[in-house]
């Protein structure tokens, strides 16, 4: 779970690979967490999605790549 606020991390997930809320919305907060635990099948595909996502994108390797790049465009 994340909360919808533009600094809080400079990751982009897909709306299957996170649920988001409001920041000091405590009644969206509550929702989105009795909805997880109710659902807890959904909860874990979610869960799987998003950290392929994000392990997928943000690995060391991408990082390796994307500086060689930039040290080859010198």
């Amino acid at each position: 779970m994340l909360l919808r606020e533009p600094s809080a991390l400079q990751i982009t997930l897909l709306p299957n690979e996170i649920t988001t809320v409001k920041p000091c919305d405590a009644k969206a907060m509550r929702a989105a967490i009795i909805w997880l635990l109710e659902n807890p099948e959904s909860a874990m595909v979610q869960a799987r999605r998003g950290y392929e996502s994000v392990a997928r994108r943000y690995d060391f390797d991408h990082y390796i790549e994307m500086v060689a790049k930039r040290l080859e465009a010198f």
